[in-house]
């Protein structure tokens, strides 16, 4: 058998200078390489979330090539134009329609919407809401109006969520919104 140099073999015979690992190394070195992987991607693959802010309409575009423009663009509550969605975009293990909203040329506003029937609505809204908690940290302001409607807020240096579920007899609707946080001038300090 070909010998590589003092002790070292291409078969890893276990050898005292072989190719072989100690006992538990290679272990070990998998597990950091997955932990390292997966680091900060607890609820990995959204669609679409807070990391498209700022956009341009050809960026969202090359980003989700899925997206449609729509035929007549929303207006958002603070007149930006919605003028993309993404069908059944994945949010966190659920399905909604993402809704992309533009101002000054760049994505202001991105909407997770879910209409569905009333089955689940209190799960499925507690369940995203801890979710929600365990990557934004703790809520900012939470209120609730009873069976109707319930929202939790949360903001970053950088930008906000707001979440809503607003209910009535027959439909149950889910509303994550994403806006960047707006630079104050002085005359607002």
């Amino acid at each position: 058998m070909a010998r590589l140099g003092r002790g070292c073999s291409l078969k890893g015979d276990g050898g005292p200078a072989s190719t072989r690992r100690p006992h538990g190394t290679w272990n070990v070195g998998l597990t950091f390489l997955l932990l390292a992987m997966t680091a900060g991607t607890a609820f990995a693959g959204n669609d679409a979330d807070e990391k498209l802010l700022g956009l341009t309409e050809q960026a969202l575009k090359d980003a989700l090539p899925s997206v449609v423009k729509l035929a007549k663009p929303i207006w958002g509550p603070h007149r930006e134009r919605g003028a993309y969605v993404l069908k059944n975009s994945v949010f966190y293990d659920q399905n909604f329609d993402a809704i992309f909203y533009f101002k000054n040329g760049r994505t202001e506003r991105i909407e997770q919407r879910q209409v569905a029937s009333m089955s689940n609505c209190d799960s499925r809204y507690a369940s995203l809401n801890a979710k929600l908690d365990t990557v934004y940290g703790v809520p900012i302001s939470e209120s609730n109006y009873g069976d109707i409607h319930q929202s939790t807020a949360w903001q970053t240096e950088t930008f906000k969520v707001l979440f809503h579920k607003i209910q009535d007899e027959s439909r149950c609707e889910l509303l994550v919104a994403f806006m960047p946080l707006s630079p104050k001038d002085s005359s607002e300090l």
